[in-house]
């Protein structure tokens, strides 16, 4: 919209340096107005004097407060003053007293607010009467289709819920003479549902963070729909919202309002609940133990692990936020069995914790294990078994003591004995092993006898006497030194020789013999006895009858014999010497 001038100049010449003042009043607000003209020429023409700006069809214009004024020489192009004050023109023409009116048009319009609360067969709608223009003061008529009308300015109707939609009318007539002016304005007037409230409530993440957010679902009502929180938002969903209670006020294109509260919760406060795998009974060698068997490595301290490795191991876990990190520590106590505590311990993204123990119980059972020893073996005494060191193993190490005990067994005799030597090999855990190595010793010498006198001669009567013969064993055994004695006759009883051979037996019944021979002889004779005297007889019987003479041999004892008679011829027949001899040998 434009404000122009239309002139005419009924001046000879030009006039210049020409402006014009007013006021121009739109509803009553008043703008100045100081616009420069420059030269105008004589005879009509037309100029801007402001512009451009915004009308609305209804307004009034007015244009009041005008005053022309101008310079009655001056050049074409002369420039505008850079300032100027009364004193500055020579001429001033045209000031109007009254004000020039643009009439604004009869414009009828209305008006309405249709807010539904619910629960209601009816529902009440205020109108509100915006005519403008023409000539006030108006008359008005309501026509509500529904076959009900009203004729104040600003009426308020209850419309039957459910129902409509409704056609409201309005006729304005103004107080134009000597024409009124009759105006109306139409409008489909719907009866929306109650304003109702929806929303999700999304809690914060944790306890600590602000990450809530209420997403706001309006239906009912008449949308548009502005929205006004209790902390300032303006918009239809808010986020970044710590725990608490939100309230928004939902305001439609009518101005209905509704209020609903939501509560953000707290989010995750909670500590994650956790089940450990299960305890453990594993057989091994101390907590190195637990990763060699495909479990999870000893760690002495904190150790982080995925989520996947947890599950493999066997635990689980329940939570409301995700897990952030998972770790486990182990502490070792006891030995044999071994007991390791591991702690699993799992975070979630809000730094809630929760932990389990899970217990391995580490047995070591395997006992050392001793190499192979020697067969069993058999020696000679007087050698004495030499046996074999023992070496061993153990599945645990080096962490184990070796011993040996003897046990020997007795043979017949003390140089035949078997001697057993067992090794036992025993652990930190008392695991044992034994293996034995056997020697046996066999006494296969005979004792010795010491060397005995040389053979000798002695006369009798004299008789042996023997050394007494003596013996060792080699293998200590006891022994028994017995004698037998050989006596050979020679050719008297005082001629003979004796032979002893000594016998030495040990308890194996092994024996050597040794002999001494002793001869004897005799070399002195008897001793005989006086033989009877000669005798002479008349006739053979009356000889005396033979006896029996004994002599005394030293050597051989006394000695009988009986006398042999020689008879020797004498001169006749019964003249004869007998000779009686007794022999001693």
């Amino acid at each position: 919209m434009y404000v122009m001038l239309n002139y005419t100049s009924n001046s000879s010449s030009n006039i210049s340096q020409t402006r014009i003042f007013a006021d121009l009043s739109i509803d009553g607000t008043v703008i100045p107005i100081n616009a420069y003209l420059g030269t105008v020429t004589p005879g009509s023409g037309q100029r801007q004097i402001y512009g451009p700006f915004t009308w609305t069809c209804g307004q009034e214009l007015r244009l009041c407060r005008i005053l022309v004024v101008w310079q009655t020489n001056g050049a074409v192009n002369d420039p505008e003053f850079s300032s100027y004050s009364c004193g500055t023109y020579s001429r001033s023409q045209c000031e109007f007293s009254n004000c020039m009116l643009v009439a604004a048009p009869l414009a009828v319009e209305y008006n309405y607010t249709v807010c539904n609360p619910g629960n209601q067969s009816t529902v009440t709608v205020p109108f509100n009467n915006e005519t403008s223009g023409g000539i006030a003061p108006y008359s008005y008529l309501w026509n509500f289709g529904d076959g009900t009308t009203s004729t104040q300015e600003n009426p308020t109707h209850a419309f039957a819920y459910p129902g409509g939609p409704y056609t409201v009318t309005l006729t304005v007539t103004d107080s134009n003479l000597p024409t009124n002016l009759v105006g109306s304005q139409t409008q489909i007037v719907t009866i929306p549902g109650p304003c109702t409230i929806s929303g999700i409530a999304t809690a914060v993440s944790c306890a600590n963070q602000n990450n809530g957010s209420i997403d706001v679902s309006v239906s009912g009502g008449t949308p548009p729909y502005s929205y006004s929180w209790n902390g300032g938002q303006t918009t239809q969903d808010i986020s970044g919202l710590s725990s608490g209670t939100y309230s928004v006020t939902v305001t439609d294109a009518f101005g209905c309002t509704k209020t609903r509260s939501f509560t953000i919760g707290n989010g995750d406060a909670l500590n994650p609940v956790i089940t450990a795998p299960n305890d453990l009974s594993i057989e091994g060698c101390g907590p190195s133990s637990i990763g060699s068997q495909g479990r999870l490595d000893f760690s002495g301290t904190p150790l982080t692990i995925t989520l996947a490795q947890f599950t493999a191991a066997g635990g689980t876990y329940t939570d409301q936020s995700p897990i952030a990190t998972i770790s486990y520590q182990d502490v070792v106590s006891g030995s044999c069995p071994t007991i390791v505590t591991r702690t699993f311990r799992l975070t979630d993204s809000c730094g809630n914790v929760g932990s389990d123990t899970q217990i391995f119980t580490i047995n070591d059972t395997t006992a050392p294990v001793i190499a192979t020893l020697p067969t069993p073996s058999t020696i000679n005494c007087p050698a004495v078994p030499q046996f074999a060191q023992a070496s061993v193993t153990d599945n645990c190490g080096p962490g184990f003591t070796l011993t040996h005990s003897d046990a020997t067994t007795q043979g017949q005799c003390a140089g035949s004995y078997s001697v057993t030597r067992t090794w036992i090999a025993t652990d930190a855990c008392g695991n044992s092993s034994t293996k034995s190595q056997t020697i046996n010793v066999q006494d296969v010498t005979a004792p010795v006898i010491a060397a005995l006198p040389a053979t000798s001669t002695i006369n009798c009567p004299a008789v042996p006497q023997f050394a007494t013969a003596t013996a060792n064993d080699a293998c200590g055994s006891a022994f028994t030194l017995t004698f037998n004695d050989v006596t050979t006759p020679g050719q008297c009883a005082g001629s003979y020789s004796v032979t002893r051979t000594w016998t030495a037996t040990d308890a194996c019944g092994r024996s050597s013999t040794r002999s001494q021979t002793i001869n004897v002889r005799d070399v002195t004779a008897p001793v005989v006895p006086q033989a009877p005297a000669n005798v002479t007889v008349s006739c053979s019987g009356d000889i005396p009858p033979m006896i029996s003479l004994t002599a005394n041999d030293a050597c051989s004892g006394p000695i009988t014999v009986t006398g042999i008679d020689s008879v020797s011829a004498g001169s006749c027949s019964s003249n004869f010497t007998v000779t009686r001899t007794w022999t001693f040998v």
